[in-house]
């Protein structure tokens, strides 16, 4: 076993589904081998933006990191191993994500 888990910084650049599709090429040696992808997103804020308002683009902003971790759940479907996708908040440059 080359390795157990994998993970996948995905957010739809070139970059991101090159790294996910060299990921499925190591997987693909090993069964046991998961990978798991994981799409952050940052919510925008402002002092203008609170209330409902801060709902309504949080809400916003996972629909769409949904739509972006659908794709890489389409390039996982015909992997007979285990995976994961995430979608979670924060600031990708500065938060530490662990255990996502």
């Amino acid at each position: 076993m080359l390795f157990s888990k994998i993970l996948v910084s995905y957010d739809q650049s070139e970059l991101s589904k090159k790294a996910l599709q060299k990921a499925i090429e190591i997987a693909k040696l090993d069964e046991k081998t998961e990978i798991d992808v994981l799409h952050v997103v940052t919510v925008p804020t402002n002092q203008f933006i609170v209330g409902e308002v801060y709902l309504e683009v949080q809400e916003s902003t996972f629909k769409y990191g949904k739509e972006v971790i659908s794709k890489a759940e389409a390039a996982l479907k015909d992997l007979p191993n285990k995976s994961h996708a995430y979608v979670k908040e924060g600031q990708p440059a500065h938060d530490d994500l662990g255990p996502y």
